[in-house]
């Protein structure tokens, strides 16, 4: 994640807190992956950013691989954690929603 800016960083470990959450709840992998657009990350992950700074944060993401994004119109119809961000968070975060939290707090300071 070293290539990625601060703000980038905090949108994708919110997601991936979500999926974590998702996950502890006895969703599908599949769809716990699944962010469907970026509107839904905005209001239901990171109300702190613009609409506009978590669509243009999602296509970053998308383009450096994190994500797979799909847009038209300013606005993503397919947003979904990659396999290999979640394997590489699960390795980076062991303690898991724990370690994350702390994360972001941290990077959000």
């Amino acid at each position: 994640m070293d290539d990625l800016s601060r703000d980038d960083k905090i949108i994708l470990a919110k997601m991936y807190k979500a999926y974590l959450e998702r996950r502890k709840k006895g969703i599908s992998k599949t769809d716990a992956r699944n962010f469907r657009d970026s509107e839904i990350v905005r209001d239901e992950l990171c109300p702190e950013f613009s609409y506009r700074e978590v669509f243009e944060a999602c296509m970053r993401l998308g383009k450096k691989g994190y994500l797979f994004a799909l847009s038209a119109n300013n606005k993503t119809y397919a947003l979904l954690l990659q396999e290999k961000t979640i394997v590489y968070m699960d390795n980076r975060f062991k303690d898991g929603i724990k370690a994350i939290v702390k994360f972001i707090t941290e990077i959000a300071l």
